[in-house]
């Protein structure tokens, strides 16, 4: 994560490093249509081209959700633009860091309850959506403004097409019963 400043406002620009791994097992991406059998089988088997493609429709897919979900009044840091290996998206933190995430800070039994509650609505209201985060945990909830805000999304899952999302719901429940 960087922090780009424009006209005296703070972005966040969330870069995705290619020589890092995704997690594409076929969990987390049942269901994903690719029309090119050539693309669908460079993906399968993590060449060079599939990793790149893998990237592309994670960022962009990343995007997508996190404008959908903060439109819907998710806790959700708003987006801005993204390109094939970037997201310019809202800056949570002070001048001098970002955010801290959850697991870095300890909450006073008031902070947590708040704070479960408002997770456990929006893991509702994903739901409503049609989205299941598939990987949440005290690692990828940011504690800004007095309230948690959701982050990291390129692996969650759409429940239409993926035969795993109850899966990943019922994992990300009792990962907030966790905090």
């Amino acid at each position: 994560m960087w922090l780009v400043q424009v006209k005296d406002v703070n972005y966040a620009l969330k870069v995705y490093d290619p020589k890092v791994q995704m997690s594409t097992t076929g969990q987390y991406t049942e269901g994903q249509w690719i029309n090119e059998s050539s693309l669908r089988k460079a993906v399968k088997q993590k060449t060079k081209v599939g990793r790149e493609l893998q990237q592309k429709l994670w960022t962009k897919r990343e995007y997508y959700l996190l404008k959908k979900l903060f439109k819907k009044g998710a806790i959700v840091p708003r987006v801005f633009d993204f390109t094939d290996s970037a997201i310019l998206m809202q800056y949570l933190g002070d001048e001098t860091s970002f955010a801290p995430r959850l697991i870095d800070i300890k909450l006073t039994d008031s902070e947590r309850g708040k704070a479960i509650a408002i997770i456990e609505e929006n893991v509702k209201l994903f739901l409503d959506n049609g989205i299941v985060h598939g990987d949440l945990s005290a690692y990828n909830i940011l504690w800004w403004d007095k309230k948690p805000w959701i982050i990291d999304f390129p692996q969650a899952v759409d429940i239409r097409h993926n035969i795993n999302w109850k899966q990943f719901y019922e994992r990300d429940v009792q990962s907030v019963k966790k905090i």
